[in-house]
């Protein structure tokens, strides 16, 4: 599977498939994997608050995706969204819009640390 991120490379390609599959995400419900359900207590203190600020979000914008997982079609898209004042909120889902996994960054990361050499080129 490819790995692709918008700091990495982007390919012009991909926009349309991109922006079909923000919009399909935007027209499903959401569902957690358990892997999301698992881990969210080792990353977030009110889980309510998370869980319930997840299910407020109404739409997602292309812009927020910073990286994606293709095969013959994306699998999976990553969301950096404005949490509060310190951090932002992760969201990976999956074309199903499942969870895969929530975590956190704060917002002065901007992963200078990247593994450029994780991630497709072409």
């Amino acid at each position: 599977m490819n790995r692709y991120n918008k700091k990495v490379y982007f390919p012009e390609e991909d926009r349309e498939e991109l922006k079909r599959f923000n919009d399909r995400i935007n027209r499903q419900n959401f569902s957690f994997s358990v892997h999301c359900l698992d881990n969210i207590k080792y990353r977030a203190i009110d889980i309510e608050k998370v869980v319930k600020f997840v299910k407020d979000i109404e739409v997602f914008n292309m812009p927020d995706i910073f990286e994606y997982y293709k095969d013959n079609e994306i699998e999976k898209c990553c969301y950096r969204i404005e949490y509060d004042n310190m951090n932002d909120i992760i969201l990976i889902l999956s074309k199903y819009k499942k969870i895969v996994t929530i975590y956190f960054n704060q917002k002065e990361d901007k992963h200078f640390t990247l593994n450029k050499k994780a991630y497709s080129t072409k």
